[in-house]
């Protein structure tokens, strides 16, 4: 019988999965775990248990001692009919109809085992998606009942994360959240030592950082939260606004003194919501976006 790999939250849950699959019971089954399960840093980078299962094979010492069983019973059958000739057609008889009456009989008891276990194995199978479905029928409903999380619990969650991050790069830094509007609030990371780290090239890092924020905000909640959060990390974000202002405004001059439009970098969705917002506000041009993400661009043309 192959291998058959199979992924589960716990190694046990894994071997549940696999006797599904293989439709045997516990017994009649062996296991290998590859990967044990591993929950990451504040749940994030979590990694789920990994095993290999198999219907348990036959193994070579039972098959041989079957042979030296039957091989011991054809030597004994033997030496019994060479000295008894008178009646060895009726003995021979004989045996074979006992051993008929054996093998019939144990095929039935092994028919009637092989039943009672596949009757078995569906009533757990069953019993375990009955219950699967109710669980997540009652978390649906608990989910409709509750409030979504609040900003505030959100910030607490992100604070937590952004404060096991800067210890795991063991830089010096404070985490502050503020509230910018009704609907948003920004995570600043100030008095940081090896900003450069942190923010990383044209804010690779810091929107990485942000994501991992968000999705952990996410699971916390199931998906079941209100508002939005934002990451800067020492006044990143206002200074690349400030300077991509600059720049737009240079460029867009430069379109309006020479007719011909421009295309910039590639950039991603607030850097273009940023340059769409400047351009607005300039007489005699227009901006258009192009591309697919994430290498997405911004076209400043003349109207």
């Amino acid at each position: 019988m192959e291998w058959l790999e199979v992924m589960g939250k716990s190694v046990v849950q894994a071997e549940e999965t696999a006797l599904d699959q293989l439709g045997v019971d516990r017994r009649e089954a062996e296991f290998e775990v590859l990967n044990e399960p591993k929950s990451g840093l504040l749940g994030l980078g979590r990694a789920d248990a990994r095993i290999r299962a198999r219907v348990k094979p036959l193994s070579p010492s039972e098959k041989s001692l079957r042979r030296r069983r039957s091989s011991n019973g054809r030597s004994a059958n033997s030496r019994s009919s060479n000295g008894r000739s008178d009646g060895r057609s009726s003995n021979r008889s004989s045996n074979r109809g006992h051993n008929r009456t054996n093998s019939e009989k144990n095929n039935r008891d092994r028919n009637r085992k092989r039943s009672s276990d596949e009757a078995s194995l569906r009533s757990r199978t069953n019993s375990r998606r009955s219950t699967k479905a109710s669980k997540g029928a009652r978390t649906r409903e608990n989910q409709s009942m509750e409030e979504p999380m609040s900003l505030e619990e959100q910030s607490t969650v992100v604070v937590d994360f952004l404060d096991g991050l800067i210890e795991v790069f063991e830089l010096d830094a404070e985490v502050s959240a503020n509230r910018v509007d009704k609907d948003t609030v920004e995570m600043q990371v100030a008095n940081t030592d090896g900003v450069g780290l942190l923010i990383g090239p044209k804010g690779n890092t810091l929107r990485a950082v942000e994501d991992l924020s968000r999705m952990l905000v996410q699971r916390k909640s199931d998906g079941n939260c209100e508002g939005r959060i934002r990451v800067d990390i020492a006044g990143y974000r206002e200074r690349r606004r400030a300077a991509l202002e600059e720049f737009c405004v240079k460029i867009a001059q430069e379109v309006q003194d020479t007719g011909m439009e421009r295309s910039l970098e590639p950039m991603n969705a607030v850097d273009r919501k940023v340059v769409h917002d400047v351009v607005a506000d300039i007489d005699g041009v227009g901006t258009v976006s192009e591309g697919q993400e994430p290498r997405r661009w911004v076209v400043i043309i003349p109207n």
